[in-house]
Formats: C-alpha cells, sequence, structure tokens
C-alpha cells in the first residue's frame, strides 16, 4: 500500500505544490497587490514565510487527509501491527518534508517571474527537469561531459551519479 502512496504522491504532490503557489507572488506582482502589500510594516522575509506556512498549511492538510486517513482505513482493515502504523506515520512525515520543499520551490518560482503566464511556464519547466527521467538523463550527460572517455570506470561514475541522484528532490524522496 505505501509503495502505491509512494508512486501517487510521487506525481502528484510536486504538480500540486507547483500550482498552489505558482501565482503566489507573481500574481500578486502583476495585479498591483504586491506594492500595497509590502507598504506594510513587515519585511519581506515575514511575507514571504507567511506565504509558505499558508502554501504549506493547504498541502498539508491534503496530505493528512488523503494519505492519514487512508492508511488509517487500511491499517484497521487489516489488522496491522504497531510497526505498521510506525511505518505510516514516517511515510506520512517525509511526504510532508518533501511537500515542504515544492512549497519552497514554488516559492520561488513565483518570485522570480513578473506574471502568472510565465510563473506557470517556470513550474512546469521545473517539475519536467525534476522529473525522473529528464533529470537521470541530464545527470548522464553530466558525467559523460566530466568523465568522457574514461566512462568505463565504474566506480567513479557510479559515486558521480549517486551524487546527482541526490541533487533532485524526487529522487531523494
Amino acid at each position: 500500500t505505501l509503495n502505491l502512496m509512494d508512486t501517487f504522491s510521487g506525481f502528484i504532490l510536486p504538480i500540486l505544490a507547483l500550482m498552489l503557489g505558482f501565482g503566489t507572488i507573481a500574481g500578486e506582482r502583476e495585479s498591483g497587490s504586491l506594492a500595497l502589500l509590502m507598504a506594510q510594516p513587515m519585511r519581506r522575509g515575514e511575507i514571504i514565510l507567511g506565504k509558505w506556512i499558508g502554501l504549506f498549511g493547504v498541502l498539508t492538510t491534503a496530505i493528512l487527509v488523503g494519505f492519514g486517513i487512508g492508511g488509517a482505513v487500511v491499517l484497521s482493515r487489516t489488522g496491522a501491527s504497531g510497526a505498521d502504523a510506525n511505518t505510516l506515520v514516517i511515510f506520512i512525515i517525509e511526504t510532508l518534508a518533501w511537500g515542504a520543499a515544492w512549497v519552497g520551490v514554488t516559492l520561488f518560482i513565483s518570485s522570480w517571474f513578473n506574471r502568472r503566464g510565465t510563473a506557470i511556464a517556470g513550474a512546469i519547466g521545473i517539475w519536467f527537469i525534476m522529473s525522473s527521467l529528464v533529470w537521470s538523463l541530464l545527470s548522464f550527460l553530466l558525467v559523460l561531459t566530466l568523465f568522457g572517455h574514461r566512462l568505463f570506470n565504474l566506480y567513479k561514475v557510479a559515486s558521480w551519479l549517486i551524487i546527482t541522484q541526490c541533487l533532485n528532490m524526487n529522487a531523494a524522496y
């Protein structure tokens, strides 16, 4: 069941986080309300933190309702042990941490662009790059570029591939 939940969240969670927040700052900048918000006696960091907490709260609710209640129902129907419940809790905590990272990426993308249209294009681009197939291809091309003709030294290649895979949030999750 957790493998299915992992596969489902691996595809849906980044998209959900990016769709929730791509226009958070870019949309306010485009409409002019960001200037009003910045005129308030708050620092930029406080504004970003408040937006991050709000977006993460929405994502947390979705994760807890979806995986928490769904997992509890599965555990109650299968007669699982306490160790299985601990595994579910650890999975939910890991998913929340991964969601927090995607919310941070979303806010970065939204603050980088001036308009909502370009922010959504940037969000789709980041999701595409972080997807497993594209990231793996980019990692392989990086290793090929760095090692070239010495590619057959498998020890060095393996360590580099592991490092490049760990830089991808999806692979780390």
